[in-house]
């Protein structure tokens, strides 16, 4: 049985890769070709309905992870791409457009970063002040207040550092973390675990998570988070920020009061360090499953005036504006990137 099984997973990994190198041929081909350039000025001659884009993290360091970090290379390339092909804008002039039903948003695009990464300070503002492109960054505000990391990168910094063989879950429940493959399982595990449970429940867990194996430093620069000093040079240089929640929990499993604290103490750190009241949030992971009707309702009592997803897809007139969708970025080259931009718009 285990052989059957070792070779369908083999047989499966190699298809993987098959497809993998077959889709790299193809889009090399039709960029080098100048394919995605006439296909691109067809949809636009059409009318590309507005596009926004959610980055995280630019780094200078190899890319660890796909899914958090883009490179510096493949980061100017894609702005470059992006700034001789759209007009990009604000969120706030993107907004305006949005609400004015008079007029269709076409051929626009918009660039968020979610978190507040110190990267985003260091790298990726110089050069997109070089190609003067507006952004917006929502922020985590728990973590930069207080010098921390959001969860996720704050779980995975404690189990990468950790010399434990096993780290136990609960009174029963126990995980293997003495190999990096065993917390590399142990890590995605957990995020997907604490996703899916009630806040309280996540918070309990993290810090007897953090209290097995104790802790001194951050051993891993690449969650580093914007100060408050930075914040302040950004918004006086035309940065704008809006709230991503004081801590980054799942809104779709909170209680009311607890997301009622994320929204309203967020928008008043962020007047604090900006002199702006956020009027945008930014939902953490964004997944069609981790907000409610009751999270926007709520963020429509509150003031707020939209909510940005990460569900991938254009934008009009007619969309939720509690429901705004993103398209998030992965460490394409240029070739990648304009493939994937073209299966949403």
């Amino acid at each position: 049985m285990n052989i059957v099984i070792s070779f369908k997973r083999l047989i499966k990994k190699i298809y993987d890769l098959v497809n993998c190198i077959i889709r790299d041929i193809k889009c090399n081909f039709f960029y080098v070709s100048g394919i995605y350039n006439l296909i691109l000025k067809i949809k636009k001659k059409k009318g590309i309905k507005l596009i926004i884009l959610a980055y995280h993290s630019v780094t200078k360091d190899k890319v660890r992870f796909e899914g958090l970090q883009v490179s510096i290379e493949n980061f100017e390339k894609q702005i470059r791409f992006l700034k001789t092909n759209f007009d990009i804008i604000s969120i706030e002039k993107a907004m305006k457009y949005i609400e004015d039903h008079s007029s269709k948003i076409l051929n626009k695009l918009v660039i968020t970063f979610d978190d507040g990464y110190k990267d985003n300070f260091d790298i990726v503002y110089p050069i997109l002040k070089k190609y003067e492109v507006p952004f917006t960054i929502f922020l985590t505000t728990d973590p930069i207040e207080n010098h921390d990391l959001i969860w996720t990168n704050k779980l995975r910094d404690y189990i990468e550092q950790s010399n434990m063989p096993i780290l136990k879950i609960g009174e029963k429940d126990s995980l293997n973390i003495a190999t990096d493959i065993e917390k590399e399982q142990a890590i995605n595990y957990l995020k997907k675990k604490l996703k899916t449970v009630e806040n309280i429940e996540r918070i309990a867990l993290l810090n007897n998570i953090y209290r097995q194996i104790g802790y001194k430093f951050f051993h891993d620069k690449c969650y580093e988070m914007l100060s408050v000093e930075q914040i302040k040079i950004l918004s006086r240089n035309g940065v704008s920020f809006h709230s991503h929640s004081v801590s980054h929990p799942i809104v779709s499993r909170l209680k009311k009061t607890e997301f009622e604290y994320e929204l309203l103490e967020s928008r008043e750190k962020i007047y604090q360090w900006t002199g702006n009241r956020p009027v945008y949030f930014a939902y953490p992971n964004g997944k069609p499953t981790d907000f409610t009707e009751e999270s926007k309702e709520l963020l429509s009592n509150m003031g707020y005036k939209a909510a940005f997803t990460l569900i991938r897809g254009t934008n009009d007139n007619l969309t939720d504006r509690y429901e705004m969708k993103r398209i998030p970025v992965k460490n394409h080259d240029l070739a990648k990137f304009i493939n994937y931009l073209f299966q949403y718009i």
